[in-house]
């Protein structure tokens, strides 16, 4: 219910929620191969991507994970 199946900008699976109110927002993502589960709360609404629907959070934070 909600619930996003994806890839992030690596390529690596994800799951996500997002909930989100006038001035707040929230995401849960899960990487199920790699078992790391990341919660981020906001006092600003979650922006999506239009290319690709995925939360821009989402794509800073896979780079941050998977930077070499």
């Amino acid at each position: 219910m909600g619930w996003y199946i994806g890839k992030d900008v690596n390529g690596k699976k994800i799951w996500y929620h997002v909930g989100q109110g006038p001035s707040s927002g929230a995401i849960l993502i899960i990487y199920p191969d790699e078992d790391i589960i990341i919660s981020l709360l906001s006092n600003t609404p979650i922006l999506v991507n239009a290319e690709d629907g995925l939360p821009r959070e989402v794509q800073k934070l896979a780079e941050l994970i998977y930077h070499n």
